[in-house]
């Protein structure tokens, strides 16, 4: 099975968790395919999407039922996934502006 095969059947079998975020990402335009034609988080790497979508039905459940500690690493993690994905939306909007008001401007 090839990389991208792989990539796509993990990515299913993480999307059936990952639930709400799942639906956000899908509707915020929060994907992308990466240069091997992966589907990814936009400003994650492939590993990192599938990281990013498993730690998060972890870190918002009530009961998190393991060691403090894990939990707290699973949540930094987590969050510094997000604060990329954030970055790397934001920059986009930025562009998309930029294409927009350029179009505008040439009309």
């Amino acid at each position: 099975m090839s990389a991208v095969s792989d990539h796509e059947v993990e990515l299913a079998e993480t999307r059936q968790r990952a639930g709400l975020l799942w639906s956000y990402l899908e509707t915020m335009r929060g994907f992308a395919i990466d240069a091997q034609g992966r589907t990814i988080v936009l400003g994650l790497s492939a590993d990192e999407t599938l990281e990013f979508l498993r730690l998060d039905p972890i870190v918002n459940s009530e009961a998190h039922g393991g060691e403090v500690c894990e939990h707290e690493a699973a949540e930094e993690r987590y969050y510094a996934l997000r604060e990329k994905h954030d970055a790397a939306r934001g920059a986009d909007a930025v562009e998309n502006l930029k294409f927009w008001n350029g179009i505008r401007s040439s009309q």
